[in-house]
């Protein structure tokens, strides 16, 4: 049957995670919480026009075919919905757009940005032993604080979702985002989730919240 495939973005340590997981109870819908296809499409795009062939020859029409397949095939299932999660779909709304012929749709798990970067810091406190991302892009002797500014930076995994979100409103593609706030999600999950089956036009389902 036709599936439709609906992109999870927002804001890291937001419950985007915990969102698919819960989600994809649902018999009709696939949740990709950790899905390459972002980067693989991202990447694709990007170096098409470098090949040297299509320098020569720029082939538009195989480029929309490759990419297009690419969002149709890269997930196999039978389910009717998709649910696939990356940061960076925003920074591709336009072309998503246009491979897929009907205006996108994105849940935004958003949270207050000092509870985000505290729950960088609880992560790198539960496991000590693992190099994280900021200590390895500052160096030696990182700080709190250092690695907040680090995250909140243009290159930071906030700071690169939060520009990214930023820069779709500034488009105009509000009216495709639907933001999903953590901690309502977490003290009143049926609320937030009824809100969610509205916004993708699908029947509620009833989901057990005890896992």
């Amino acid at each position: 049957g036709e599936k439709v495939m609906h992109f999870v973005a927002g804001l890291p340590r937001a419950g985007a995670t915990a969102l698919i997981s819960l989600l994809a109870q649902n018999p009709r819908m696939y949740g990709a919480p950790l899905s390459g296809l972002c980067g693989i499409f991202a990447g694709v795009y990007a170096n098409w026009d470098k090949n040297e062939t299509h320098i020569e020859m720029p082939n538009p029409e195989a480029k929309r075919r490759i990419l297009s397949a690419m969002l149709h095939s890269y997930h196999k299932t039978e389910r009717s919905v998709i649910l696939d999660k990356n940061r960076q779909w925003v920074m591709h709304v336009a072309l998503l757009e246009s491979l897929l012929e009907r205006p996108i749709k994105f849940i935004i798990p958003v949270r207050p940005i000092p509870e985000i970067l505290a729950s960088f810091e609880a992560l790198r406190r539960k496991t000590p032993l693992e190099l994280t991302i900021a200590d390895e892009g500052i160096g030696e002797g990182t700080t709190i604080a250092g690695r907040a500014q680090y995250f909140a930076g243009p290159g930071g995994a906030m700071g690169l979702a939060y520009n990214g979100l930023k820069d779709a409103v500034t488009a105009g593609y509000l009216d495709r985002m639907l933001f999903v706030d953590y901690n309502k999600l977490m003290s009143a999950p049926k609320m937030q989730l009824k809100r969610i089956y509205e916004f993708l036009e699908e029947p509620y389902f009833e989901h057990n919240f005890g896992n």
